[in-house]
């Protein structure tokens, strides 16, 4: 099978919904890439980066649900109740960083019971090894990911793509190739 990678930044909303029409175009029988992508002749494997740890462990908990990638899309509707909060009074507006474990509560009341069991998500977040894992496989990543992930990334065969149309027509223009 062919494998390309995509990079991206774990907010990045033009990656989700890039994600999210390969998970249409592999579930919807008829076209050269749904028979790529469903055959296995073509394997997409996406890397996220992280601006924050709570990031990180959202992408922790989005690789344990039963389906990652809609489970990620669900993580970045509420990046910001889980990032930063802003309390406005009848005097002055304080902005305020939120802690990890407040932001994992958040993470938690997104997921589940949708997404994954309480269960799931508790033994998800306390498991070392898949974190370490996780860690090792995105310093190895960094090393060759480009460097813009403000919006998806890929390189096929030497030449680099940007932004989710035009990765999703380089991917078709792949398959037909073969």
């Amino acid at each position: 099978a062919r494998v390309v990678t995509i990079y991206s930044l774990f907010s990045c909303i033009a990656c989700s919904e890039l994600f999210q029409r390969l998970q249409k175009a592999e579930r919807t029988p008829g076209s050269a890439l749904h028979a790529a992508l469903a055959g296995g002749d073509l394997a997409v494997r996406v890397r996220l980066r992280h601006s924050d740890k709570k990031e990180f462990w959202a992408e922790l908990y989005a690789r344990c649900a039963k389906d990652p990638i809609e489970a990620t899309r669900w993580m970045f509707l509420p990046s910001q109740m889980w990032n930063r909060a802003t309390l406005k009074t009848a005097i002055s507006t304080k902005s305020i960083r939120i802690e990890n474990s407040t932001g994992q509560f958040v993470m938690k009341e997104v997921l589940v019971p949708e997404q994954m069991s309480a269960d799931t998500f508790d033994t998800c977040g306390q498991d070392r090894v898949a974190a370490a894992a996780l860690h090792e496989g995105l310093k190895a990543d960094l090393k060759i990911a480009p460097k813009s992930t403000q919006v998806p990334v890929v390189e096929i065969d030497g030449k680099v793509f940007t932004g989710r149309d035009t990765i999703f027509k380089a991917l078709q223009a792949l398959v037909a190739k073969n």
